[in-house]
């Protein structure tokens, strides 16, 4: 899904979620090649490393705010 249209909807609902704006911003793109493997590209493992970042720190955000 696009991360930034669901982080839309959320902030709709509390601020608090415009915490994890830039992480959804960098992460929305890499769903294409899971969804069209045809538009992939080759990551380094810098890059992979960095999108895992942002998952964790948004993963971390919305399992504080389902407690």
């Amino acid at each position: 899904h696009d991360l930034e249209t669901l982080l839309h909807i959320c902030s709709q609902q509390s601020k608090e979620f415009e915490f994890i704006r830039t992480e959804c911003k960098m992460l929305s793109p890499f769903y294409i090649g899971t969804r069209y493997p045809e538009f992939d590209e080759e990551l380094t493992e810098k890059e992979v490393k960095e999108i895992l970042r942002y998952a964790e720190k948004i993963a971390e955000f919305v399992k504080g705010k389902i407690k």
